[in-house]
């Protein structure tokens, strides 16, 4: 199994469940298709965000949410483009930016729950951080960041306002998941926290 697999087993289940739209507003498409990274759990990295000066120590590293974690899976669901025009204009929030981000996050949690699902059928444990009753936010820090898990796993960096800048751009949600398996990971193109941001 590799992450290509992963992404159109998710592109799949996406396509298949209906929660990717809102019809009452005329929404045909909230999110568009996701792209997928993986890390090694014993990456660095994880360490590194214990310290203070990033999170903190009640930061859980992928071992600390599975015990034999080899690997997490992060993903970047983008905002359609038809979320992200009807959000260009000044002002408060567009209706469909909004459907976005409450009815999209049900998508996005169906999504975290399937991939846990997709890893334990290889025949791994699996879990989704943020769907476990662990999961926790302690002085607006929470013990699982999936943006920093997307950033160690390459999928991209930080910009100035604290966004995640991607291949396919920064409007949209992140998701993860912790396995057992020992997935590829993917390699980072770049060193710096805000390195496509300042390019």
């Amino acid at each position: 199994m590799d992450i290509e697999y992963i992404r159109q087993r998710a592109i799949e289940f996406i396509s298949q469940s209906g929660l990717n739209k809102a019809d009452e507003i005329g929404l045909g498409e909230i999110y568009d298709d996701p792209i997928f990274a993986v890390s090694s759990a014993d990456d660095s990295l994880y360490e590194e965000l214990k310290k203070d000066s990033v999170i903190g120590p009640h930061h859980m590293s992928p071992s600390e949410w599975l015990t034999g974690a080899r690997s997490a899976v992060c993903y970047f669901l983008p905002f359609s483009a038809e979320v992200r025009k009807a959000n260009a204009c000044e002002g408060l929030p567009a209706l469909e930016w909004v459907y976005g981000r409450i009815e999209g996050e049900h998508l996005n949690n169906e999504l975290r729950a399937f991939l846990a699902g997709l890893l334990r059928e290889e025949g791994g444990e699996a879990l989704a951080p943020v769907l476990d009753e662990r999961f926790k936010v302690i002085e607006l820090r929470s013990n699982w960041s999936e943006r920093h898990v997307a950033f160690i796993s390459g999928l991209g960096t930080f910009g100035l306002s604290k966004s995640m800048i991607t291949r396919k751009g920064s409007a949209g949600r992140f998701g993860s998941a912790v396995t057992t398996l020992e997935l590829e990971p993917a390699p980072r193109e770049y060193t710096d926290i805000y390195e496509w941001c300042s390019n």
